[in-house]
C-alpha cells in the first residue's frame, strides 16, 4: 500500500527529538446542517446492532464480538473488522437478543471473539457457535495490550503504512483514530501514558510500520514514549492531538480527509460503545468520526464539519447519548441547565460529569447514587461517649413530589434525572457529604467545577449547600466554629448560606458565598471565624423556589477562586446568564489535585428558621481537566446496632473489629488508605489499628478533643487482600468513636471516560 498523503493541520510531527508544530486555520463558527441519519437502540447492544444493520448486507465474511462494558478489546477490533469486512457487535455475560438477531440476519462465515474469558465468558463463545456455520475463534492476550497485539498479528502483514498508537488509560483519543486506522487498513496498538508494554513492542517489531501515528497529547502518550517509538519505524512519527478529545478527533479527521468527505459520523465523546461500533461503519464509508458533547457540538467540531462539507451526517446513539440539538449542530457554550448535562459556559470539556439519570445504588452508604463512583459520609455534632455515637435522625425526604420518612442511606435518592437528599439535624450541626472518586487536577491552570443545586437556604443558622475540594478522600470535610473541626490535610470549602455584603444577608431572597475556608497542613483559615481569607462579594443571585435550581461554576487556581452562578430557573426552561458572585483573591492553596465534595450542611435549622428538616436537589455535577484514574472505596457499613447512631463506640482499653467486604482490583492500586471520622476525649491521640492482623500505631497531634475529626492513613498494600478484610481499632485509657470507615484502593478503578 502506498503511503497516504496527510494534511499537517492539527499534527505535531516528531523528528527525532525535535517538535515541529503547525497552525490550524481558523474555522467558521457554524455549519449548514446536512440531512441526518441516526443509528440507535434502547442500549449499547441494540445501537451496535442497528449500526451493523445499516452498514452490512448479509451474509458477511466475519463478525467480531467484544464485551460491551469495556473499550480496549473492541477498540483494537475496529480496524481489523473494517479490513475483514464485518461488524463489531457487543455482548455481556450472555448474548443479548439484539446481538443474536443481528447475527442471525448477517449469517457470518466466521465469528471472532476479542478478549479472554474474563472479558467474554466461555459460555458466550459456545453460544455464538449457533450463529455461524464456520468457526468461532478467540483472539486474546494476557492483558489489553497483548489482546490488541494479537488482533493486529491476526489481521495485518508487516510493512503496514502506519501503526496507530493510543493510550489504554482512556478511550476518547482513540475513538476517531480507530475509524481512521480502519479506513487506511492500519492497526491500532495500546501503550500506557509512560511506557510501551512488551506485547506492543513485540508487535511493532513484527509490523515494521512505515510510519507511526500517536493519538492524543503528551498527557495521554508521553514524550518519552513518543521518543522510544522511533526504534520501531524508519519513517516519520506524528502526533494527532488537540486541547481536548473533540479537537483531537478534528485533528484525526483533518489528517485523514484533507479534501473533505461526503459523510460525517458523530458520536458522544462522553462514552465509548456507540463510537466503537460506528467506527467500523465510518471506516468503510469512508468518513471521519467526530465527537460531540452529548447535547451540543463543540466549536472545533462545527468548524471541521464546515470544512468537510458533507452531504450527510450519521449520528450514533439515541437522544440520551446524542441530544436532538446535535442534529442542527447546536454549539456548546451556554450555561448548563438541569437535564442538559455538564455544559461549561467556557466550552471546557468535562473530565467527569454525572447527570444522575437513574438510580444506581450498590448497597453501600451512597444510597441510590452510583456507589462505585460516589462516596457518601454523614457527620453530626451529636457525639458523646457511649451514646450518641454520630447520632443521625430519620428524615422526611421530598422525593419528586412524594414525602416519606427514611433513614440513612435511603436519604439519598435519584428521581426525575436528579439527585435528592434530605437531612433532619435534630438541633445539631450536621454534614451530609458526597464525592466522586475521581481526582480533580488544576496544576498550572485554572480548573472549573460545575453543579446545579436548589439553593433555598434560609441562612447560616438553617440548611445550606457547601462545596469542598480536599487533597485526600477523607470523609466529611467540614468545619463549624470550634465545635466541629473535621478539617482535611489541605483543602478549601465554600458556603452558600447567604451573602457577604451588598446588604442581602441571611434570610433574604439572594445568595452569594457568605464565607469560605482554606486549610493548609490541617490549619484552617476561615473567614467565618476570624481568619484573614478574603471573600469579595462581587454580586448576588436569586435563591431557588420550589422546583427551581441555580447553576454554579467555580474557577479554581492555587492563588485565586472565582465563583459564578445564575439566578434561579426552572429545569427545562431558559437558563439565565452567569453572574460573577464571589472572588477569593488570597486562596493560597497548597495543593493542585484534590477530591470534589458537594455537601448538605445544617446548624439547628429550626431554632430561628424552618429548615431543621430539609431536602436539597443537585444535578449536572462535573469538572474539567485531565481524566485521572478513579479510586475504589469500600465502605464499612454503618453500625447496624446503633439505633439512631451511625458510629461505633469503643470504650477505654478496648478493641473493635469490623469487616470491610468485597475488595477487588487490589493488584491495580497504586496505594491504599484507611479513612474514617473519629471523636476522641483526649488530644493529641494515638491511633491503634490493624488490617487483617497487621498492627499499626500513629501518634496524631492534629486532633481536637470533643470535636469530630477526619483521617486518611496510608497503609501498606501488602496488608490488604481481595475479598473481605478485617479492620480492628483499639484504644488506650480514653474512649473513642469511629464512623464512616473505608478502605480505599488508590487509582484501582482506572480511567473511566466522562
Amino acid at each position: 500500500m502506498q503511503p497516504v498523503a496527510r494534511s499537517l493541520a492539527g499534527v505535531v510531527a516528531l523528528v527525532g527529538l525535535t517538535l515541529v508544530t503547525t497552525e490550524v486555520a481558523p474555522q467558521p463558527t457554524r455549519a449548514a446542517t446536512p440531512p441526518v441519519t441516526r443509528y440507535a437502540g434502547a442500549d449499547r447492544y441494540e445501537t451496535a446492532a442497528d449500526v451493523s444493520a445499516g452498514t452490512f448486507h448479509g451474509p458477511v465474511p466475519v463478525a467480531f464480538v467484544a464485551r460491551g462494558d469495556a473499550y480496549p478489546d473492541a477498540l483494537a477490533a475496529g480496524p481489523a473488522a473494517a479490513v475483514d469486512g464485518g461488524p463489531v457487535l457487543l455482548v455481556g455475560s450472555s448474548v443479548p437478543a439484539s446481538t443474536a438477531a443481528e447475527l442471525t440476519r448477517l449469517k457470518p462465515a466466521r465469528i471472532v471473539v476479542t478478549g479472554g474469558p474474563l472479558a467474554v465468558p466461555d459460555s458466550v463463545v459456545a453460544a455464538l457457535q449457533s450463529f455461524t456455520a464456520g468457526s468461532v475463534s478467540r483472539v486474546a492476550g494476557a492483558d489489553r495490550f497483548a489482546t490488541a497485539a494479537a488482533i493486529s498479528a491476526a489481521t495485518f502483514s508487516p510493512l503496514v503504512n502506519a501503526a496507530y498508537i493510543a493510550t489504554d488509560a482512556t478511550f476518547a483519543d482513540a475513538l476517531a483514530g480507530a475509524a481512521a486506522a480502519g479506513h487506511l487498513h492500519d492497526p491500532i496498538l495500546l501503550v500506557t501514558p509512560g511506557q510501551i508494554p512488551a506485547a506492543t513492542a513485540q508487535e511493532l517489531t513484527r509490523l515494521r510500520p512505515q510510519s507511526i501515528v500517536i493519538l492524543g497529547g503528551p498527557l495521554a502518550v508521553s514524550q518519552s514514549v513518543a521518543g522510544s517509538l522511533a526504534r520501531y519505524t524508519s519513517g516519520p512519527i506524528s502526533r494527532l492531538a488537540g486541547p481536548d478529545r473533540y479537537a483531537t478527533a478534528v485533528a484525526v479527521s483533518g489528517s485523514t480527509f484533507p479534501t473533505g468527505s461526503s459523510t460525517v459520523y458523530l458520536a458522544t465523546g462522553l462514552d465509548f460503545p456507540d463510537a466503537l461500533a460506528g467506527g467500523v461503519a465510518a471506516a468503510l464509508a469512508p468518513a471521519p468520526l467526530l465527537l460531540v458533547s452529548g447535547t451540543c457540538v463543540p466549536q472545533s467540531v462545527i468548524g471541521e464539519v464546515t470544512r468537510l462539507n458533507p452531504a450527510q451526517m450519521v449520528i450514533l446513539g439515541g437522544d440520551g447519548a446524542v441530544g436532538a440539538g446535535v442534529n442542527s449542530l447546536s454549539p456548546c457554550g451556554a450555561a448548563s441547565s438541569s437535564g442538559a448535562g455538564c455544559v461549561f459556559s467556557s466550552g471546557a470539556v468535562a473530565a467527569l460529569c454525572d447527570t444522575f439519570d437513574a438510580p444506581a445504588g450498590i448497597g453501600n452508604r451512597s444510597g441510590q447514587l452510583n456507589g462505585t463512583l460516589w462516596g457518601v459520609s454523614r457527620l453530626s455534632g451529636a457525639q458523646n461517649f457511649s451514646a450518641p455515637a454520630n447520632g443521625w435522625s430519620a428524615t422526611q425526604l421530598n422525593d419528586c413530589g412524594n414525602t416519606s420518612t427514611v433513614f440513612a442511606p435511603s436519604d439519598v435518592v435519584i428521581c426525575n434525572g436528579q439527585l435528592h437528599e434530605s437531612v433532619t439535624d435534630g438541633g445539631n450541626v450536621t454534614a451530609l457529604a458526597m464525592y466522586p472518586k475521581q481526582p480533580f487536577d488544576f496544576a498550572g491552570r485554572t480548573g472549573k467545577i460545575v453543579f446545579d443545586v436548589s439553593n433555598d437556604s434560609q441562612g447560616s443558622h438553617a440548611a445550606w449547600p457547601e462545596m469542598w475540594v480536599t487533597d485526600q478522600p477523607l470523609p466529611a470535610p467540614f468545619a463549624h466554629d470550634s465545635t466541629l473541626q473535621s478539617n482535611p490535610r489541605n483543602g478549601f470549602g465554600l458556603r452558600f448560606a447567604g451573602c457577604n455584603g451588598n446588604g442581602c444577608g441571611d434570610g433574604s431572597n439572594f445568595f452569594s458565598v457568605d464565607s469560605a475556608i482554606a486549610v493548609s497542613n490541617y490549619v484552617e483559615n476561615d473567614s467565618f471565624s476570624g481568619g484573614n481569607l478574603t471573600v469579595n462579594d462581587v454580586g448576588d443571585v436569586s435563591k431557588s423556589g420550589p422546583g427551581q435550581m441555580n447553576h454554579v461554576e467555580v474557577d479554581v487556581s492555587q492563588g485565586q477562586i472565582d465563583v459564578y452562578a445564575t439566578n434561579a430557573f426552572t429545569p427545562g426552561g431558559t437558563v439565565p446568564p452567569l453572574v460573577h458572585i464571589a472572588q477569593i483573591p488570597n486562596a493560597g492553596l497548597t495543593f493542585t489535585r484534590g477530591i470534589l465534595w458537594i455537601e448538605d450542611a445544617h446548624y439547628n435549622g429550626d431554632k430561628f428558621n424552618s429548615q431543621g428538616t430539609h431536602t436539597f436537589t443537585w444535578d449536572n455535577v462535573g469538572f474539567d481537566g485531565p481524566v485521572l484514574p478513579r479510586d475504589l472505596a469500600f465502605d464499612v457499613a454503618d453500625n447496624p446496632n446503633g439505633g439512631g447512631d451511625l458510629g461505633y463506640f469503643i470504650g477505654s482499653n478496648s478493641s473493635l473489629g469490623v469487616v470491610d467486604h468485597g475488595l477487588y482490583n487490589v493488584a491495580n492500586a497504586s496505594g491504599a488508605l484507611l479513612t474514617f471520622n473519629y471523636y476522641t476525649q483526649t488530644a493529641p491521640v494515638t491511633f491503634q489499628y490493624a488490617i487483617n492482623g497487621h498492627q499499626h500505631t500513629l501518634a496524631w497531634s492534629n486532633a481536637n478533643a470533643y470535636s469530630p475529626g477526619t483521617m486518611a492513613i496510608s497503609i501498606p498494600l501488602s496488608d490488604v487482600v481481595t475479598g473481605d478484610n478485617t479492620i480492628t481499632f483499639s484504644t488506650g485509657g480514653a474512649p473513642m468513636t469511629v464512623m464512616n470507615i473505608d478502605l480505599i484502593m488508590v487509582g484501582a478503578g482506572g480511567v473511566v471516560g466522562p
